[in-house]
């Protein structure tokens, strides 16, 4: 959820500020102090680790709209925990720690900050039940049925395949090839509308 969208056009001016990424240009590494929130205006990047086989993993996939450093910015250990790396050129807009403490003065964006901060929460519990699917097209159809219920329809819309990647923390790439397969067997039917995806399920799990 983009927390900058209540913030009025003067409060973004006064307390925010945007800072241009050229690609495979780092943003932090692990173990830096985080001191800010950021979100991705425009770019996509990867949050990384090192296996202690020197094997680059990713832990989470950053487009546009999404933001990072808020689940650290106020914890007691306050280290970010992997390498964030531009995949494309990108545009971040960041707050600082002490601008935001300014602007909880106002209720309404206290309200939204910690109703974003819950939202979060709620959505890594939800990925780490995902996470215990090992295999990837198990871990698709987890989700697809949790969207079901939540979306209250046998059709579900996905806003778009980086998206859903996210969601699920694989490679897009992977994503792609699990749905064609799932596609082949019969599992799913996928239509596009733009960028928005509509997947249906055609078996009961």
């Amino acid at each position: 959820m983009n927390f900058f969208k209540y913030l009025t056009l003067d409060q973004l001016n006064k307390y925010t500020y945007l800072k241009q990424y050229n690609s495979g240009e780092i943003i932090f590494n692990a173990g830096e102090v985080c001191n800010k929130i950021g979100i991705i205006e425009n770019g996509e990047a990867n949050i990384i680790t090192i296996t202690h086989t020197e094997k680059e993993e990713t832990i989470t996939y950053l487009s546009k709209g999404d933001m990072f450093g808020d689940l650290l910015l106020f914890s007691s250990n306050n280290l970010y925990l992997g390498h964030c790396i531009c995949k494309k050129d990108s545009t971040i807009r960041y707050i600082s720690k002490d601008n935001l403490l300014k602007l909880f003065n106002d209720k309404y964006i206290l309200e939204s900050y910690l109703n974003n901060i819950s939202n979060k929460a709620q959505n890594i519990k939800k990925e780490n039940k995902l996470l215990k699917h090992n295999n990837l097209e198990d871990r698709i159809i987890h989700f697809l049925l949790e969207e079901s219920i939540h979306q209250k329809s046998n059709i579900i819309k996905i806003k778009n395949i980086t998206t859903l990647a996210s969601i699920l923390s694989i490679p897009r790439e992977s994503l792609s090839r699990s749905i064609r397969s799932l596609i082949d067997k019969k599992i799913i039917i996928m239509k596009k509308q733009g960028q928005t995806c509509f997947i249906k399920l055609l078996i009961e799990y």
